[in-house]
């Protein structure tokens, strides 16, 4: 018998200390799972910058199309856009006087046929001939200005005299002097008011 608990003491010893260590893992405190590894961003490479330019761009005629002013304006060539800081820009129609307008940022692609303005933008027509003049304020502003359109799904207020309007989207064809609201127009209008 002494043979049989001279195998059988070392066995359970064994099982023993296997069923302590894993009471003890089981038990022991666990290192919780961190946030995930936040991922990489792509950042695309400034290829070359510019302070205090300005930008006219020509018809094929040689006349004006629209002119872009702007503190401080920043090329990447990897996505092909341009980033502006305080844009100006002035655009010319066939007819009446030129819209001009301020934003605090934007940005233009390469074929220089689009751009987001955002930020504070402002838009705005002057008296001419044939128009009233006009003032539009959003936030966030698409624009095409070779084809003189813009347009935004922000809240916007549009104002001219006897005129002020409030309202969600609108879009602006310029070379028509026409303001198109979206949704939730209100406001008021005097058609004698000048």
């Amino acid at each position: 018998m002494t043979d049989r608990r001279r195998r059988t003491l070392p066995a359970a010893a064994a099982a023993l200390i296997l069923l302590l260590g894993w009471w003890i893992y089981q038990g022991g405190p666990r290192e919780q799972p961190g946030p995930p590894p936040a991922p990489q961003i792509a950042r695309d490479r400034v290829s070359y910058y510019l302070r205090d330019l300005t930008l006219t761009v020509t018809r094929d005629d040689g006349s004006p199309d629209y002119r872009v002013e702007a503190d401080r304006m920043r090329r990447f060539d990897e996505t092909q856009t341009w980033t502006f800081r305080d844009p100006r820009w002035t655009l010319f129609t066939a007819d009446g006087p030129p819209w001009q307008g301020t934003a605090d940022f934007g940005r233009a692609w390469d074929d220089g046929d689009q751009a987001e303005l955002s930020g504070n933008v402002h838009m705005w027509r002057p008296r001419g001939e044939a128009s009233r003049p006009l003032d539009v304020v959003t936030s966030e502003v698409y624009l095409k200005p070779h084809r003189k359109y813009a347009q935004t799904d922000r809240p916007l207020v549009a104002t001219s005299p006897g005129m002020h309007l409030r309202g969600i989207g609108a879009e602006l064809f310029m070379e028509q002097q026409r303001l198109k609201l979206l949704s939730h127009v209100e406001g008021h209008y005097d058609a004698m008011a000048d």
